[in-house]
């Protein structure tokens, strides 16, 4: 895309989704381009530290009803039943939630109470127009349970293949569904 519609796409978000308009979600103190690190219950194999799950999500905010939403924007070149589904088992989402969570546990009372979602807004970028679409994506705490037992599997495994030196491989399309 050429830089002029890049910078069309970015006023075509800021008119779908203005901060000022009513009802809007608003953010919460330090909630843009926020960034976490939480320690996990496994150590570094050499250094005996905890390791971390890190990341940074676009916006952390709240409706007038208390809830918390996790806003990801997201670029594409189209906006079909593929990109609105994409998004039900989507494992970063679950882990901002997660993330999110676990933060509020440390600062705010009652935080089990609060509610916490995500949004994913996209711009799809074309040729001589934009689109937009949102979807919240919400996740029961089995959903958030079985992602985080998941990811501890996961990082174990990636310790065992570190002192192996033996990294599994894929040699299906991996390649071609990321990034080519």
């Amino acid at each position: 895309k050429t830089l002029a519609r890049l910078i069309g796409a970015l006023r075509y978000y800021f008119e779908q989704w203005p901060l000022e308009a009513e009802g809007a979600l608003q953010p919460v103190e330090n909630g843009i381009e926020s960034s976490f690190a939480i320690d996990l219950p496994i150590l570094h194999p050499e250094t005996g530290l905890p390791l971390q799950y890190a990341g940074r999500f676009d916006m952390l905010a709240t409706d007038s009803n208390g809830r918390y939403y996790i806003v990801d924007e997201k670029t594409t070149g189209r906006l079909g039943d593929s990109w609105f589904l994409q998004w039900d088992m989507d494992s970063q989402m679950t882990g901002y939630i997660w993330a999110v969570k676990q933060q509020l546990n440390k600062g705010i009372p009652n935080w089990s109470d609060a509610e916490v979602m995500a949004q994913v807004r996209g711009v799809s970028i074309l040729k001589n127009d934009y689109g937009h679409a949102e979807v919240n994506v919400v996740r029961s705490q089995h959903m958030i349970d079985a992602w985080y037992e998941q990811m501890l599997h996961d990082v174990q495994h990636m310790i065992v293949c570190w002192k192996s030196k033996w990294w599994d491989q894929s040699f299906s399309a991996a390649c071609t569904d990321y990034g080519r």
